[in-house]
């Protein structure tokens, strides 16, 4: 059997991809490829930032392009290029999902991969990915994978007309199988839109464990240490943390450290003034290697990130599994995720609100916790364990429909 799915390889996997759903794209099939139990599997990665034809990463298989595979494909196919061409044109005006540059690429780029591999399984993931299922020539079986939804999330600039595609992949159901990773994420898609018409479930996203795992590398100091791990913008909230710490009667006595910068770095120069107004202990520093962010999230106090929206929220899971307590607002998926999150790894947040954070911060030298405690809390959400779920599924999806 081969499975085929789309992304890109994460920086932290020595490519340049810097967000999260990167990094559990690329970990879930990677697992999946290093599993015993799928010895007649291979498991392909179609990665858009890979300038060559091919790359193994273990026992991961990943496919790349070069400009001459791309004009090949334009000058052997005219007839699917045309198409290709004036539905990037439809899709960019109707729901402006991405770049047309990038739609038509995605277009092209997907189709020589499904033709290269020959694959049995395609998995999609998020919804604009979900829309190039229903338009690519294949008879292989869809699979969808939702990490979270952009229709009700208007931090995003083009959020409605992202409703409106999230609407139509969920009517048209071009998938025989999809997934979501939260329970509430579903709940949510079910009221907004309603249920696909094919089998789901909830697969919950995992962690690393050979990356991320209990050191008690914990530091004596006279501060406690704060650290955020996620791109700065308005959503996850580094901006309120620093203002709440000035704000906070414990001011002298917090430290924060921000990884991850802005696309936009004049983002970051906003907050750089902010330090300096406020005259509080913060430091900002680029996206780090996996060894590296694991040393910092072992050493600090609290992971925080007051996100409004969100996912799953991986560098939660990645903090609790280094045995850091995170400080999470209550409303998020993964805040209300059965089994997951308690008093022996988190502190809940009322909001994601710069109040909020304050009231949180003037008490929090009332916290103590165990980080070997925190950490074993999660010990079953490894990628491993997640892979292994998921590639029953997969099974059973070829078995009942061969």
């Amino acid at each position: 059997m081969k499975i085929l799915t789309f992304g890109s390889i994460p920086y932290s996997r020595g490519g340049k991809t810097k967000h999260g759903l990167s990094s559990a794209l690329f970990d879930l099939h990677l697992y999946l490829a290093n599993l015993s139990n799928l010895s007649n599997t291979e498991v392909y990665l179609a990665a858009i930032d890979l300038r060559e034809p091919r790359k193994n990463f273990e026992k991961l298989k990943i496919i790349g392009w070069t400009k001459l595979v791309i004009l090949k494909e334009v000058i052997t196919k005219p007839l699917i290029t045309i198409k290709f061409i004036l539905l990037s044109i439809l899709i960019k005006n109707k729901y402006d999902p991405e770049r047309l540059v990038k739609i038509l690429f995605k277009f092209l780029f997907y189709q020589y991969a499904i033709d290269k591999i020959n694959p049995e399984i395609i998995q999609f993931h998020g919804c604009i990915d979900a829309l190039y299922a229903e338009f690519i020539r294949t008879n292989s079986f869809k699979v969808l994978r939702l990490h979270g939804i952009n229709g009700n999330d208007r931090s995003i600039r083009n959020f409605s007309k992202l409703f409106e595609l999230e609407k139509r992949i969920t009517m048209k159901n071009f998938f025989n199988y999809v997934t979501f990773i939260s329970h509430e994420t579903q709940k949510t898609w079910h009221e907004l839109y309603s249920s696909f018409n094919c089998k789901e479930k909830v697969i919950l996203n995992g962690f690393d464990p050979k990356v991320f795992y209990f050191q008690n590398k914990k530091i004596e100091s006279n501060k406690i240490s704060l650290i955020t791990v996620a791109t700065i913008n308005e959503n996850k909230g580094q901006k309120r943390v620093i203002e709440a710490i000035a704000k906070s009667k414990n001011k002298d006595k917090l430290k924060y450290i921000v990884i991850g910068k802005n696309f936009v770095d004049v983002k970051n120069k906003d907050l750089f003034k902010l330090i300096a107004k406020y005259k509080v202990d913060v430091r900002i520093l680029d996206y780090l290697k996996q060894e590296e962010l694991r040393n910092h999230l072992s050493i600090s106090d609290f992971f925080i990130m007051p996100s409004c929206n969100e996912g799953f929220g991986m560098a939660y899971i990645e903090s609790i599994a280094c045995g850091t307590p995170i400080i999470i607002p209550q409303h998020l998926p993964l805040a209300k995720e059965p089994g997951i999150l308690s008093k022996n790894n988190s502190i809940y947040l009322n909001d994601s609100s710069e109040e909020a954070i304050i009231e949180l911060l003037d008490r929090i030298d009332e916290y103590s916790f165990s980080g070997r405690i925190v950490a074993d809390s999660i010990k079953n959400l490894t990628w491993d364990n997640i892979a292994l779920q998921y590639s029953y599924e997969l099974k059973n999806l070829t078995n009942n429909n061969g």
